[in-house]
């Protein structure tokens, strides 16, 4: 209901009459079923209590019923005073968290079925697994990233040409996307001959993708397929 709601309602469609009451339905039918959802939720946390918070997929099925509440009360004000309220910019990222969970939710229910639980079991696993290599990771990017952000000062001429001493990565997150974005091979150096260390950036850009693509790239996949093995050897077991 709240795909519909959100891909065909919210926008889409001119505001006539006819829509005007199949939004005001589908948010009472998203209010209604947010609340017994919540209701549920909340019974499980009186019963489980703190072994509540341990699993991942509990946060999937108790965050979407509060916020989806919290989305159709500011639509709400804005299909029923249309000139009067504007919906606020933080909505939408409120908007897109929720669609996010709604289908990792989807996910959920699908290890009730043994073709894709199999697959959906390994997923959450493999993800488990790989804690400490994304936080290797996470360390490499804000390393490559501060050296990137140090050399993104451009030459004396582009300061003169453009009246500006601003560099070529303007902040810090700038450089950590640039640093991500060399670990999936967008190795663009287009910026490098206009800084004031062109060689340098190269060096640090090959070095970065040695590194990121090839050492970290087979470490991942060496974590991925030990945990492939070690699950199909449980699931193996569990058929004796």
């Amino acid at each position: 209901m709240f795909v519909i709601y959100s891909n065909f309602l919210t926008g889409q469609f001119d505001d006539s009459n006819n829509y005007y009451w199949t939004k005001i339905g589908f948010i009472i039918g998203l209010l209604i079923s947010s609340i017994y959802f919540l209701y549920n939720e909340l019974r499980q946390m009186k019963s489980l209590k703190w072994d509540y918070f341990e699993q991942f997929w509990n946060y999937a099925d108790l965050l979407p019923p509060i916020l989806i509440p919290v989305i159709c009360a500011f639509h709400l004000n804005e299909i029923i005073y249309p000139d009067q309220y504007e919906i606020p910019a933080w909505l939408i990222s409120i908007h897109a968290v929720c669609s996010f969970l709604l289908w990792v939710k989807f996910l959920y229910f699908l290890r009730i079925f043994k073709i894709t639980g199999y697959l959906i079991n390994m997923l959450s696993n493999v993800l488990w697994d790989m804690k400490i290599f994304l936080f290797i990771l996470t360390i490499v990017i804000i390393a490559f990233g501060e050296a990137f952000l140090r050399l993104s000062h451009p030459t004396t001429n582009i300061k003169d040409l453009d009246n500006e001493s601003e560099p070529l990565l303007p902040n810090y997150a700038a450089a950590l996307f640039f640093a991500f974005g060399l670990t999936l091979g967008e190795s663009s150096g287009d910026h490098y001959p206009d800084t004031m260390q062109p060689i340098t950036n190269y060096i640090f850009s090959v070095l970065a993708s040695l590194y990121i693509n090839i050492v970290m790239l087979n470490l991942l996949i060496a974590i991925i397929s030990k945990s492939f093995d070690r699950i199909t050897e449980d699931e193996e077991s569990a058929n004796y």
